[in-house]
């Protein structure tokens, strides 16, 4: 425990996208990408109640898979 007094942890930074971000990348509505988040099509995280997160690779996959 004493190797860790005073050592700072790093934070990373991860990179997130709104919904509004992801369905216009999508050419969609926002309601669209929700369905398919709730659907089980793309991946999103809960950070709050109403907050959701996407991570763009998961948006950028979806977008090969239509091309």
């Amino acid at each position: 425990m004493a190797a860790w007094a005073g050592m700072e942890h790093p934070r990373r930074e991860i990179e997130v996208e709104t919904v509004q971000s992801a369905a216009r990348r999508l050419g969609v509505c926002p309601k669209t990408v929700r369905r398919m988040i709730s659907d089980g099509r793309l991946p999103a995280y809960r950070l709050g109640p109403r907050m959701l997160r996407l991570d763009p690779a998961d948006v950028d996959r979806l977008l090969q898979r239509a091309s």
